[in-house]
């Protein structure tokens, strides 16, 4: 009797568990591309203070961040389709790993962008066991 109270139980258990790692897969994805733009933004932050005009500053800043908008743009448009996701994040590493002229410390710019393609490449492979989590929850 017990030990199939104790087996209902941890039926159970896993069964959360399970829903609570598809809903935690449906939004890491999204999260780390939202970090990696930041990221991208705080490198844009040092034209400032280097004495020039104000118009030049701020085209400075602007051209500096065309990875990040580039970036947010690709993320607009993959947080409902994570198959588009997966394909952009990693035509975006391979971008910028051949944009970088130092390819051995394009590692840092290029590894979170492929790791984000494998998330929403996950994101993509298990989407309908996510539908039932978050109709779950």
């Amino acid at each position: 009797m017990i030990s199939l109270y104790l087996r209902s139980v941890q039926t159970q258990t896993m069964q959360i568990l399970k829903q609570l790692l598809l809903l935690s897969l449906w939004w890491i994805p999204r999260i780390a591309g939202i970090l990696f733009a930041l990221f991208l933004t705080v490198f844009s932050f040092d034209v400032f203070g280097q004495g020039e005009p104000v118009w030049k500053t701020a085209m400075a800043f602007i051209i500096h961040n065309i990875p990040t908008i580039v970036l947010l743009i690709v993320m607009y448009f993959s947080w409902r389709r994570s198959w588009l996701g997966a394909i952009a994040f990693f035509v975006l590493g391979v971008v910028f790993f051949l944009l970088m002229p130092n390819k051995a410390k394009s590692i840092f710019i290029v590894l979170p962008l492929l790791i984000t393609a494998v998330l929403f490449f996950l994101n993509w492979i298990f989407r309908s066991g996510i539908r039932k989590a978050k109709e779950t929850y």
